[in-house]
């Protein structure tokens, strides 16, 4: 029960308040002896100078006497609170957990998967919080979209899906008096166009040309030489 604190006065040698700051002159109601006792989210024997506060990640919702381990750890091991904590209520999950109920989940984003024709960077793809994901393109595509992706806090993914488009060549001239015959109607990658000459003519440069991963053609330019 709490007393007057010129109770405690007599339980010091000098003359000034014998209580910390943090603590109160208290009447055990089954000693009847009056004592110091540090408050609630304190510790220690109550007497000037010695409350300190619980430690980050405990509380204590009591009033009285203890040492440290009078302050009660938060209910799951990723929770923290602030020092001087006085309730559970006050124990928080850290960055990166969610809380349901007394637990922290982790947070996770969800699975990505690369583009089609693309991979990861190091061939992986963590999914927790603050994770960063490098999305590139096999040879013979370019990247669309975002090419890092972060998990963020709040369990999404940063940036867009990514794709992987085909890279293409410059489109070729047909040849005058000759004929240009290509194997696919886009000069995708691996496309070959083959080059003839009408008859009386002669073809000067590559009879065949292909288009390479870099978006250009092998060869030289074709032309009928009369």
């Amino acid at each position: 029960m709490a007393q007057d604190p010129r109770a405690c006065q007599n339980m010091c040698t000098d003359s000034e308040y014998c209580c910390d700051a943090y603590a109160s002159c208290t009447c055990g109601t089954h000693t009847g002896h009056y004592s110091c006792t540090c408050g609630r989210g304190y510790y220690g024997t109550g007497l000037r100078g010695d409350c300190r506060q619980c430690p980050a990640g405990t509380y204590r919702d009591t009033q009285g006497p203890g040492d440290v381990s009078s302050c009660i750890p938060c209910p799951d091991p990723q929770m923290n609170s602030n020092p001087g904590a006085t309730s559970v209520d006050q124990c928080y999950c850290k960055r990166g957990y969610k809380q349901i109920g007394s637990e922290c989940i982790l947070l996770q984003c969800l699975v990505l998967a690369p583009p089609e024709n693309g991979y990861f960077v190091r061939n992986t793809c963590n999914n927790i919080v603050n994770a960063a994901c490098g999305v590139r393109c096999n040879s013979g595509y370019t990247l669309q979209g975002s090419s890092i992706r972060l998990c963020g806090e709040s369990g999404e993914w940063s940036g867009g899906d990514a794709e992987c488009v085909m890279k293409t060549c410059p489109e070729l001239q047909a040849v005058e008096n000759g004929t240009m015959v290509c194997s696919k109607p886009l000069p995708t990658m691996d496309t070959e166009c083959y080059f003839t000459c009408d008859a009386g003519y002669q073809l000067v440069g590559s009879k065949k040309r292909t288009c390479l991963p870099v978006a250009m053609w092998d060869g030289i330019p074709a032309y009928c030489k009369g």
